[in-house]
């Protein structure tokens, strides 16, 4: 008999094999909050705090988040009005909302929130040194991230999360001089 891995021991067995039906208020409300979030986004972008100003026809650091936002903001749109005028999309395709599914979604939330807001803190003094909260707040967020959806060994809770924090640092922090 095989031993269940360690998200079938966290979950029992699921009875309801049904699929969801097709649902336009579902899709109208996910356009809704799409255009919400990508508006939210435009305005983060417009916030962020330069340096200095960028030359004339250069890019600056507010660019490329700008577009990504609006570029999400007009998908949205498109999205909303694809959820109106035509039929609801089959989701015949889709899994089964497992058992423990939305306490992991509340989790990842919960976590998302507890690392943007303590990544505010940006560093600490401590023993007379200055240190980057980013890089051991990432790693910390990952490897909750990690543990919450089953991973348990040590390349997928020590390698993973180490390797994927001192990329983001580097290409960010180092390469193109982002402040994290």
């Amino acid at each position: 008999m095989k031993s269940p891995s360690p998200t079938e021991a966290l979950e029992p067995p699921i009875e309801d094999t049904e699929h969801p039906t097709a649902s336009r208020r579902t899709e109208v409300i996910i356009a809704i909050v799409a255009i919400a979030f990508m508006a939210a986004a435009i305005v983060l972008a417009q916030g962020i705090e330069l340096r200095r100003e960028p030359a004339e026809g250069q890019i600056g650091a507010r660019f490329w988040p700008s577009l990504l936002a609006i570029v999400g903001l007009a998908l949205a749109i498109w999205r909303l009005v694809i959820a109106i005028v035509s039929a609801p999309d089959d989701r015949s395709d889709q899994e089964v909302v497992s058992a423990g599914g939305y306490r992991r979604l509340a989790l990842t939330l919960l976590l998302t929130i507890a690392f943007i807001a303590l990544w505010s803190i940006r560093s600490v003094v401590a023993f007379g040194f200055r240190f980057e909260v980013f890089p051991v707040l990432c790693a910390l967020f990952l490897v909750g991230l990690v543990w919450l959806y089953g991973g348990r060994g040590w390349k997928a809770l020590v390698l993973f999360p180490a390797l994927l924090t001192a990329g983001i640092y580097v290409i960010f922090h180092v390469l193109l001089r982002i402040p994290l």
